[in-house]
């Protein structure tokens, strides 16, 4: 954590700081508990945010009409939402794990990379938007510093760490769900609980990011305590599908 730096607090009023605290919450905790049946909700409502943010800059770009950009990025990705779910969670475990292993071996072979080659973050202004953009240039600046480390090591940790799971996702997309949305909501809670202190009290944002472990560990207990919930929840629908086939059976047997 310490090559990036803290994100710099909210600069939104107090009212929508805590109602999107609020939204965060409500969501991250319904994905915890309820996340195997509301994947697709979720899809579909990432897929709305993303279709309004995107719609201005590629209106203004093709000089096209902002609501029928607007329209169209939304439809379309809603659409690949609920069409292409198994492959999209499969993609966010393979991302996931993949970012980890880069992440591991960055913090292993830290000494060995020249300081020229060494990834540093940068925002282009002190505020939470800019902190955002700068991660993709700075996710980058990792991979390559990794690659001109040594190629071949970089080449052999990060194929199986993006395809192993990618397979595993799709042959087991269940799993998958629910693993992925117990700690996306997860993380949605604890974050959520982490701006409301940094909105209250901002020296607490910082030192919340020195001590990183300790949000982290709060997001794993989350995650570990929805997949327990939402497993148990799966094979008693299962059971009870199961018993139900059977009474059917029974009742559509020849006497």
């Amino acid at each position: 954590m310490g090559l990036i730096p803290p994100p710099p607090p909210s600069s939104l009023s107090d009212a929508w700081a805590y109602g999107l605290v609020g939204g965060c919450l409500i969501v991250g905790g319904a994905m915890v508990l309820w996340g195997r049946q509301l994947h697709r909700a979720i899809l579909c409502l990432v897929g709305v945010a993303v279709g309004l943010a995107l719609a201005g800059p590629l209106a203004q770009r093709m000089g096209w009409n902002l609501m029928i950009v607007r329209l169209a990025a939304m439809v379309c990705l809603v659409l690949a939402g609920l069409i292409l779910a198994r492959l999209i969670w499969a993609l966010l475990l393979a991302g996931l794990i993949s970012g980890l292993a880069c992440w591991g071996l960055l913090a292993r072979v830290w000494g060995q990379i020249t300081p020229e080659n060494q990834p540093t973050f940068h925002a282009a202004e002190n505020t939470f938007a800019c902190w955002i953009a700068g991660l993709g240039p700075f996710c980058h600046g990792v991979l390559m510093a990794l690659w001109r480390w040594n190629m071949p090591w970089t080449i052999g940790l990060l194929l199986p760490s993006m395809f192993l799971p990618l397979a595993l996702g799709l042959l087991w997309p269940r799993l998958t769900r629910i693993v992925m949305t117990a700690l996306l909501g997860a993380a949605g809670v604890v974050t959520a609980v982490a701006m409301a202190m940094g909105q209250w009290r901002p020296e607490l944002w910082e030192s919340l990011w020195r001590w990183w472990m300790l949000p982290v560990g709060l997001i794993l207990a989350g995650a570990v305590a929805g997949i327990v919930i939402q497993y148990r929840k799966a094979l008693a629908a299962d059971a009870a599908q199961r018993k139900a086939e059977a009474e059917t059976q029974q009742q559509n047997a020849p006497v």
